[in-house]
C-alpha cells in the first residue's frame, strides 16, 4: 500500500478509504439497478470585460460527450465521467479520488445574458464557457416625495386606473 510520509491527513484519508472499501458491497446490495448518482462539478466563475467565464474540470470526458445547454437563464452543464479500470474486477485500486459517473451543474445567469452568444471551448480537459453580458448603464430615476395630507400630488381616479393614466386631482 502507498503511504503519503509527513501528511497527518493521510493515515485519515487511508482510514476513510479503507471503509469505502469494506462497505462497497453493502451498499450496493441496497440499491436498485437503476439507482445513478448524479455528482456536482465544481467550478470557477468570473467576470472579465462584460463577458461572465464558467470553467469546470472534467477529466477523462470527450469534447462530444459534453452537453452545455441554456433553458430560461439556467445553464446546465452535464455528462458522464468513466474510468476504464473500474470495468476490469481484476484491478485492485488502492486509492480512488476521482468520481466517476454522471455530473451535472446548473448556474443561473444574469438576466441580462446574452444566451444566443454564449460559446464554449475545451482544452486539456477544461471546459471554459464565455458568456457576454448586455452592457449594463446604471438608471437614475428621481422619486417624488410628497408630504403626507398633500393633495396636489398626481392620484389615480377609479376611471385612470383601469386605463393606467394619471390624472390631477381638481383644486376648488
Amino acid at each position: 500500500m502507498f503511504r503519503t510520509l509527513l501528511n497527518p491527513m493521510s493515515e485519515l484519508q487511508q482510514m476513510i478509504d479503507s471503509m469505502d472499501r469494506a462497505f462497497q458491497s453493502v451498499r450496493n446490495e441496497g440499491r436498485t439497478a437503476n439507482w445513478n448518482p448524479v455528482y456536482t462539478l465544481p467550478v470557477d466563475i468570473w467576470q472579465k470585460d462584460n463577458t461572465d467565464y464558467i470553467r469546470a474540470a472534467v477529466p477523462g470526458v470527450k469534447r462530444e460527450d459534453l452537453d452545455i445547454e441554456v433553458n430560461e437563464h439556467v445553464l446546465t452543464v452535464s455528462g458522464e465521467m468513466t474510468h476504464d479500470a473500474l470495468k476490469d474486477e481484476s484491478a485492485n485500486f488502492w486509492r480512488r479520488e476521482y468520481a466517476v459517473g454522471k455530473f451535472s451543474r446548473s448556474i443561473r445567469l444574469p438576466d441580462f445574458a446574452i444566451a444566443e452568444k454564449i460559446e464554449a471551448s475545451f482544452e486539456n480537459g477544461f471546459v471554459t464557457i464565455s458568456v457576454p453580458l448586455a452592457i449594463q448603464s446604471p438608471q437614475v430615476v428621481k422619486v417624488p416625495i410628497k408630504a403626507v395630507g398633500d393633495s396636489s400630488q398626481p392620484v389615480l381616479t377609479q376611471d385612470a386606473q383601469s386605463k393606467g393614466t394619471k390624472e390631477s386631482t381638481a383644486k376648488s
